[in-house]
Parts: structure tokens; C-alpha cells; sequence
């Protein structure tokens, strides 16, 4: 059989969030999650709840929407003008390989300080697709021996680069559940989408971004209440069900 891996985004984003994903993975089909750090108030949301996920969370990489936890000046490709991450990926400017190594080295220093070591990583809005960045990513994953999120399947050249890196991932990756309402039916489509390019025994990793719609977050992002109704889902009982029915089982851990 083969398995789908939940793994949910912004650990640390809001308390809201945090909550979310912690519920997500206590009682739902949630693996694992990503710590941000580069977000207002996320040592202290992180350190908050992940006494109760412990072994479970993984680094999720930022270049886009925060603050650095270096100095700016030290990293003038990574930011805009007021000493921030570009709020989106295609407003990063061409960059520094060694000022991205310096910043993630600072993301995974500042997890660390929280008593976490990361059993994964992955990277906030993919900023992994860029190729300096990519670079980066597979040095780190190397150096920590963790596995990695890969990429969809319309970047081939990005999952050819993690295989031939040997930096370890699931089969197939999909983000699509997130790109409209999240309901049931559409989580199923979206990974039998996808079915054909998983071997027999393998794993298709489904990314997801469980959470309470808070007020912090309602003032942050327009994609709020979403976050809800994929905590619903993950947490149905229907769910196990549905995906035994397309020969499917859910993963509990990262990969094995």
C-alpha cells in the first residue's frame, strides 16, 4: 500500500496556528510540522507549544515574508530596503549564496536555541525552486542527515537536482490542496492527481496548513479561515477511510 505524508507549514506563525497544528497532529493525520522563525512573536508561540509535539518538527527555511535573524546589513541581497524578507517569491532579487548559508545557518541556531533539532526541512513559499537557494538547501539537508520536502512535479529540474544531490525525500510532493477550498473531495483528487508518479510502497507527501483563524492571523494573511476547515479535514474520521479506499494509508512519520 502505498502511504500520504501530511505535513504541515508555519509552525510558530500565531498562537492560532500553533494550536492548529499541534491538534493537527495529536488527533488528526498530521506527521509533522516546520518551525518559522522569522515571524513577530515565533520563539515564543514555538516554545509554547512544541513541548507537545516533541521529535515532530522540523526548520521551515525563510527568504520571504519576515524579519532576518541576521543583521541586515550582513545580508543585502536577502532584503529590501526597510531590512525585511521580500514579501513574495518573485520579488527576491538574484542572491548571495553565502549570505543565504549565513541566514539559514541563523534560522537553524535560533531553533536550536529552543531546544529543537530539526528532523526535516523545508522552505517557506518553495524559495528552495530558486538555485542559489536550492544550492543551500541541499548543503544543509546533507549536513543535519535530514530529509527534505521536494518539489511538484511541473519543476523537474528541482527534484533532478535533489536525486542526484541523494538528499532524501518522499516519492512525490503536492501543494495543490492549498491552492483553493480545502474540502475532502478535493484533498482526494488532489493526491489521486498524482497517484500514477508514485512507486508501489512509496510515499506521496501532501503539504497543509492547519490552524485557529486568530486575529493575529486574520490581520497577517487573507488565507485564515481556510486554515480551519483543513484542520477539520485532517481531523475527520472519514479521512483514513477515504484513502483506503484509493489504496492509500496514512504515514506517521516523516519517512522510514
Amino acid at each position: 500500500m502505498k502511504r500520504v505524508l501530511f505535513t504541515a507549514d508555519d509552525f510558530g506563525m500565531t498562537r492560532g496556528v500553533s494550536a492548529g497544528i499541534v491538534e493537527s497532529i495529536r488527533n488528526g493525520a498530521v506527521a509533522s510540522t516546520a518551525a518559522m522563525l522569522c515571524v513577530d512573536d515565533a520563539a515564543a508561540n514555538i516554545a509554547e507549544f512544541a513541548p507537545r509535539i516533541e521529535g515532530r518538527i522540523g526548520l521551515h527555511l525563510q527568504l520571504t515574508d519576515g524579519t532576518p535573524r541576521c543583521d541586515p546589513q550582513t545580508i543585502p541581497t536577502l532584503v529590501n530596503g526597510d531590512g525585511r524578507f521580500p514579501r513574495k517569491p518573485h520579488q527576491m532579487r538574484p542572491l548571495d549564496p553565502r549570505e543565504v548559508e549565513r541566514e539559514w545557518k541563523a534560522q537553524l541556531d535560533a531553533l536550536r536555541a529552543l531546544g529543537i533539532e530539526p528532523m526535516r526541512i523545508d522552505s517557506h513559499h518553495h524559495a528552495h525552486r530558486d538555485v542559489v537557494a536550492l544550492h543551500a538547501y541541499c548543503e544543509l539537508a546533507k549536513s543535519l542527515d535530514v530529509p527534505v520536502r521536494g518539489a511538484p512535479l511541473f519543476l523537474p529540474q528541482i527534484i533532478s537536482t535533489l536525486r542526484k544531490r541523494a538528499v532524501k525525500m518522499p516519492d512525490v510532493f503536492t501543494g495543490e490542496w492549498s491552492d483553493a477550498e480545502p474540502t475532502l473531495d478535493r484533498l482526494i483528487a488532489c493526491i489521486r492527481d498524482v497517484a500514477s508518479e508514485c512507486p508501489d510502497g512509496g510515499t506521496i507527501e501532501v503539504m497543509c496548513h492547519p490552524g485557529f483563524a486568530d486575529d493575529e492571523l486574520r490581520a497577517r494573511s487573507a488565507w485564515s479561515d481556510e486554515r480551519e476547515q483543513q484542520l477539520r479535514v485532517l481531523s475527520s474520521s472519514e479521512l483514513p477511510e477515504r484513502l483506503r479506499d484509493i489504496g492509500y494509508e496514512i504515514a506517521d512519520g516523516f519517512l522510514s
